[in-house]
Formats: C-alpha cells, structure tokens, sequence
C-alpha cells in the first residue's frame, strides 16, 4: 500500500466522524437535560398527593424510579463519550529520532505504517465513543418511554380521583 493511500485514509474522514458522533452525545445530553427536571416535578408531585393513598401511586411511582435510574445511566454513559479524548497523529517522533535527536531517513513504507496505526488507533476510538453514544441513547429512549407510561398513568388515575 503505498504513502499516499495511507495518508488519503489518515484524512479528514476519521476526525468528521469523531465530530458526528461528538454532536450525537451532546444532543443526548440535552434532551436528558430536559426529561430530569421534568421527572423530578412529577416525582415530587406524587408525594405530595393527598386525596389518594400510596397503594394508588405504587406502579407510578415504580415506573418513573425506573426511569429516573435509566436517566442516569444514560447520563453516564453520553458523560463517558463526551470525556474521551486522545486522537493519534503523528508527531516530531515520527521525524526526529527519541533517543538520538537526530533526523531520520526518510522511507515511505515506515511512513504508512505510521499513517495506518494512527488511522486504526482513531477508527477504534471513534467506535469506542459510538459505543457508548448509541447507548445512552437506548437508554435514554428506554427512560423516556417509562416516564410517558407513568405519566399517563399517574395523570388517569388523578382524573379518575377527582370525578365525582
């Protein structure tokens, strides 16, 4: 495989990818932004009830927990793809030698193998952070589905409590 293949896969590709993926975890960071507030008031809601008993409230309140742990887990898991860092280029030691300091030869196949090691190092770091975007996103879709099941269902059974 010659240089200039190997610097055409080193290219821009690998780092737009890193970007998409980046641009997914921060939007899955957003929307549970948006769903934790909005748990916590419904949570707090329950509590505060008075005209029914616990007992009324119990598959509720079950399912808005179990959202509220998904939400976290999601939440550590779209923190985990945003925090890793690392990318691999090549850098002053692919020309200048560590212990010598001195320049080396210059050879087109040392310098594919550099290409391609940092292109293999980056395609699993992008796919490591894919990885763990999609799921927390799984997760996330996960809790906002128990959320909406608990919701409707605490709503219906405070309309059926306050009909006559």
């Amino acid at each position: 495989m010659n240089s200039s293949r190997c610097a055409s896969l080193c290219s821009i590709d690998v780092k737009r990818d890193a970007l998409e993926w980046k641009k997914k975890a921060l939007w899955t960071f957003a929307a549970i932004s948006f769903i934790t507030p909005v748990l916590a008031s419904i949570l707090i809601f329950i509590f505060q009830g008075k005209e029914t008993t616990f007992n009324d409230h119990q598959l509720s309140l079950v399912l808005l927990t179990f959202s509220a742990i998904l939400l976290f887990c999601s939440f550590i898991s779209v923190f985990r793809a945003v925090a890793i860092r690392g990318r691999v280029d090549l850098y002053i030691h692919a020309v200048i030698g560590e212990h010598t300091g001195n320049f080396k030869d210059y050879d087109k196949k040392t310098h594919a193998q550099g290409l391609l090691y940092c292109t293999v190092r980056n395609t699993a770091l992008n796919d490591h952070i894919a990885l763990f975007v999609k799921n927390a996103q799984i997760l996330l879709v996960l809790a906002a589905s128990c959320f909406a099941v608990g919701a409707v269902f605490l709503g219906l059974l405070n309309a059926h409590s306050m009909c006559p």
